[in-house]
């Protein structure tokens, strides 16, 4: 399958030459101050090229250098990599069959944003990375994983998402999620599920207001590793 996203994406590359282009890129050093400890610095630097196909369909290319080495600054953690990575993906709006709302597709690099506990990463969303096997410290980095998403997903009164990512050299794994927002009369609901192998992680939040003055909130939270989740009323 990531065979086949890879040649996708080739072809459109020849396409995307004569089509109507778009240039972008963002340069910045953030820097980290906290009382009684020392600075901490770190930059950033992403070149993109986006080619409209038609008018319901894009297609997106561009490198990415992150922080990844020390610099001659003892405060500066965060010299840029000698070494960027590739990210590149095709989006397209339209509906599945006559008289189906428009939902948005994503095949290649994908950017997950549906919950700050088990599912944000992409080409364009950090992540926290903890130690690993005892070689440096923690640390926010982008991570460039390939596969497909569905935004706008309209179920009703519930607007739906779900993605699947087929690179699977950090779980060993591949992992797929779905994400549910939205409102029934007096209930809201914002749920995300996340699959890893055996694991299922979760994040449902909920608030449900019968009358004006009242608002009965819960918010159950569980990495798919630990033996009990995390809840909160």
């Amino acid at each position: 399958m990531k065979k086949i996203i890879v040649a996708l994406l080739l072809t459109l590359v020849g396409a995307a030459v004569a089509a109507p282009v778009e240039l972008k890129g963002s340069l910045g050093t953030e820097i980290k101050y906290v009382p009684e400890q020392e600075l901490a610095g770190a930059t950033n630097l992403q070149l993109g090229y986006l080619s409209r196909l038609n008018n319901n369909t894009n297609a997106v290319f561009g490198l990415r250098w992150q922080a990844n080495r020390k610099s001659n600054f003892d405060w500066y953690e965060g010299a840029l990599d000698a070494k960027p990575f590739l990210y590149a993906f095709v989006e397209a709006d339209g509906a599945f069959w006559e008289g189906m709302q428009p939902v948005k597709m994503t095949m290649g690099s994908i950017n997950i944003d549906y919950s700050p506990y088990i599912a944000t990463f992409g080409y364009d969303t950090k992540k926290f990375f903890g130690r690993r096997r005892k070689i440096g410290p923690p640390t926010w980095t982008y991570n460039n994983l390939n596969g497909f998403s569905f935004d706008q997903i309209k179920l009703g009164a519930i607007n739906t998402r779900l993605f699947y990512v087929f690179d699977n050299y950090a779980a060993k794994a591949n992992t797929y999620g779905i994400n549910f927002k939205g409102a029934f009369d007096a209930l809201d609901l914002n749920t995300t599920f996340v699959k890893i192998d055996e694991q299922l992680a979760y994040d449902i939040a909920a608030s449900f207001s019968p009358v004006q003055v009242l608002d009965l909130a819960g918010h159950f939270l569980s990495d798919g590793k630990a033996d009990e989740g995390w809840y909160k009323f």
